[in-house]
C-alpha cells in the first residue's frame, strides 16, 4: 500500500525535474577572490504568513497552500491516485483503497467512449476548470472550430468530475501536480482497454440470438466478417454499397485476398472516413445525405440494451420471454444511468462493428486503412458541427434504451385506473380515529383506564 507521504515524493522529484530543465547548462563559474566574497547573509526572520493564512481561512478551502505547496484536499485521495493500477487483482485494490476508483474508471471510460485522450481531457479540462461555460462568452470551447484538445475536454472532463470520486476537489491541486495527473491519465487508458475487453465479452454470449444471423455457422467468429454474405452486407462502406450489391461474392472474395496478388484496378480499399450500413436505419437514408438514418440502426440499439440493460430488455429476449437472472445487475442500474451521450453511443457502434468482424481478439485496425480511433475522430469531428443532431440523436437513444418521461407518465395513467387506486380515492367512508364504544348493558366503567380508580370525567364540571 502507498504509504501517507508518497504524493509528496511525486510532487518533490517532479518540481526538481522541472528546476533541472529551467537552468542552463553551463560550466560553474570559478569563486570570486577573498576580498569579493559577500558578508554572509541575515538570519532568516520567523515567517508568521503561513500561520496568519491558516488563521483567516477557517473554511478549509478544497486546496490549502503551505508554503507554496497546494495540499490535497484528501491526503487518502492523493495517496490512493499515487497507488492506482489497472492490472491489480480485487484483492489488492480492496486492501490499498483503489477498487471504488477502479470501478468509477470503468463506467467513466465507457461514456468517454473511443478516441479519448485522457491526459488532454485531465490537463486541459483542470486548467479550464475555473471558466464557467455557461456564462463565459471566452471560453475556449466557443472558438473551437473544430473538434480539437478544448473540444474534447470540455466535453468529456464533467464526465470524470460527475463519476470519479473527490476529482472535483482537487482540481487546483492537480495543477501543481503533472506527474500525479500523467499517472492518472495512463491508468484511465489501461482501464479503457480491459473495460472493452470485459463488455464485447458481456456482449458475446447472446450476439448471435441478437443479430439474428441465419447462418448457424456464425457462431464461430471465425466465419464473420467478409467471410459471410450476412454479416458482410452491415461492413459495407456506403460508398460502395452499390459495388458490393452488383456482386456481393467477388466484393468479398476481393477484401479476403492478398491485396498484392489482386490487380491495381480490381483492389478494394476502406477507409477510416468510410461509415459503413450497420451504422444506419437504411430505411430513414436518403441518397446523397449523410445524417438521415445515421446511427439509428436496430441492431446497434439491441447491442446497447445487451450492455446497459439486459438481453431481457432486447427484442429477442422480450420475444422470448426471457427473465434476468440472480447475476450482477444491469450497469444501468449500478451507476444510475440517466443519459446516453454521442460518445456512448460511438462506443457501442465500435463494439457492434467488431462482433461482425471475424477477429478473435481485439484489433484497433481492420485493413490496411481503416483504424478505430481515426474513425471515432472524425465521426466527432461531424458532431462538433452537428450540435443539434447530436441533441436529437442522444434524446433518441435515451428513449431506447432507458425509457422517457412519457412512458413514465403513460405508466402513472394506467395505475390510476386499477381497482385499488379507483376504490381508495372514492369509496372510502373514513378509518377509525379512537377505541371503539362499549356496548350499553357493560357493567365497566368507561372512564376506568383498568388500573386503580376510575378516572375524573370531567361531568362535575357540568
Amino acid at each position: 500500500m502507498a504509504t501517507r507521504a508518497s504524493w509528496r515524493r511525486i510532487h518533490a522529484g517532479s518540481q526538481a525535474q522541472q528546476s533541472n530543465a529551467a537552468q542552463p547548462q553551463t560550466p560553474p563559474p570559478h569563486p570570486p577572490p577573498p576580498q569579493a566574497r559577500l558578508p554572509p547573509p541575515p538570519p532568516p526572520q520567523q515567517q508568521e504568513e503561513p500561520q496568519q493564512e491558516e488563521n483567516e481561512d477557517e473554511d478549509e478551502p478544497p486546496a490549502k497552500r503551505h508554503c507554496g505547496i497546494v495540499e490535497p484536499f484528501s491526503e487518502a485521495w492523493a495517496d490512493a491516485m499515487c497507488a492506482l493500477d489497472a492490472d491489480a487483482k480485487e484483492k489488492g485494490m480492496l486492501e490499498n483503497g483503489t477498487k471504488v476508483y477502479y470501478d468509477a474508471a470503468r463506467q467513466c471510460t465507457r461514456l468517454c467512449g473511443p478516441g479519448a485522450d485522457y491526459y488532454v481531457i485531465l490537463s486541459v479540462g483542470i486548467r479550464n476548470a475555473h471558466i464557467d461555460l455557461h456564462k463565459d462568452p471566452h471560453h475556449p470551447y466557443w472558438h473551437a472550430k473544430d473538434y480539437n484538445d478544448d473540444a474534447q475536454a470540455t466535453l468529456l472532463f464533467p464526465i470524470l468530475l460527475d463519476n470519479f470520486p473527490l476529482l472535483k476537489e482537487h482540481t487546483e491541486f492537480l495543477q501543481k501536480n503533472v506527474e500525479l495527473v500523467i499517472r492518472m491519465a495512463k491508468f484511465f487508458s489501461r482501464v479503457s482497454k480491459k473495460t472493452r475487453t470485459d463488455d464485447l465479452n458481456r456482449i458475446k454470449m447472446h450476439l448471435y440470438d441478437v443479430a439474428e444471423f441465419q447462418d448457424p455457422r456464425l457462431k464461430n467468429k471465425c466465419n464473420r466478417g467478409w467471410n459471410s454474405l450476412e454479416s458482410a452486407q452491415e461492413l459495407v462502406p456506403l460508398r460502395l454499397r452499390a459495388q458490393y450489391l452488383a456482386n456481393p461474392k467477388e466484393f468479398c472474395r476481393t477484401l479476403t485476398s492478398r491485396e498484392a496478388d489482386m490487380p491495381k484496378e480490381k483492389r478494394i480499399k476502406i477507409y477510416s472516413k468510410d461509415w459503413f450500413v450497420m451504422m444506419y436505419d437504411m430505411t430513414l437514408r436518403e441518397e446523397g445525405l449523410q445524417k438521415p438514418g445515421c446511427l439509428r440502426n436496430r441492431f446497434l440499439v439491441q447491442i446497447g440494451k445487451l450492455l446497459y440493460t439486459s438481453f431481457s430488455s432486447t427484442d429477442v429476449g422480450m420475444e422470448r420471454g426471457h427473465r434476468t437472472g440472480k447475476g450482477q445487475p444491469p450497469l444501468a442500474k449500478t451507476y444510475k444511468m440517466k443519459k446516453i451521450n454521442f460518445h456512448t453511443i460511438l462506443y457501442i457502434t465500435i463494439l457492434a462493428r467488431f462482433a461482425y468482424t471475424s477477429y478473435n481478439q481485439w484489433c484497433d485496425d481492420d485493413g490496411k486503412y481503416w483504424n478505430c480511433d481515426d474513425f471515432a475522430l472524425q465521426v466527432l469531428e461531424f458532431s462538433h458541427h452537428n450540435a443539434n443532431w447530436v441533441d436529437e440523436l442522444e434524446g433518441w437513444w435515451i428513449a431506447q434504451i432507458l425509457g422517457t418521461d412519457d412512458d413514465d407518465e403513460e405508466l402513472a395513467a394506467e395505475i390510476a385506473q386499477t381497482s385499488f387506486q379507483l376504490a381508495i380515492a372514492n369509496e372510502c367512508s373514513g378509518r377509525r380515529k379512537g377505541p371503539p364504544p362499549l356496548p350499553l348493558n357493560s357493567n365497566e366503567d368507561p372512564h376506568n383506564d383498568g388500573e386503580g380508580e376510575p378516572q375524573d370525567s370531567g361531568d362535575d364540571m357540568l
